[in-house]
């Protein structure tokens, strides 16, 4: 899938793309954000709503990571989903990001 973004808009990689994410990737993208799903399931529902679509388990940490590097994401999350609470800490603690999730969806973009 092709990315669709502009240069100075903020990206965010959601780790999972299933109908419990939607209100997250929603939310996301109504704040203006690029939005990446990763999700090992390529039919999960949330990947009508990507910017990017990456077919790749959330519980793997390292690819999860090459991802990351590759699609510069400035924060990684997941919602609703306890599995891939781990991968979302490890990615953005070897990227150097402490993202403040309360700010970042409650601020004006």
């Amino acid at each position: 899938m092709a990315e669709k973004k502009t240069e100075l808009q903020k990206k965010i990689m959601i780790l999972g793309a299933s109908a419990l994410q939607v209100p997250a990737i929603r939310k996301a993208k109504e704040l203006g954000y690029q939005i990446i799903l990763v999700d090992y399931d390529e039919n999960a529902v949330g990947f009508q709503l990507a910017d990017v679509k990456l077919v790749v388990s959330t519980l793997d940490q390292e690819e999860v990571y090459r991802q990351a590097l590759r699609y510069c994401p400035d924060v990684i999350i997941t919602s609703t989903s306890d599995g891939p609470v781990r991968t979302a800490a490890y990615v953005n603690e070897r990227l150097g990001k402490q993202p403040d999730l309360s700010a970042m969806f409650h601020s004006n973009h």
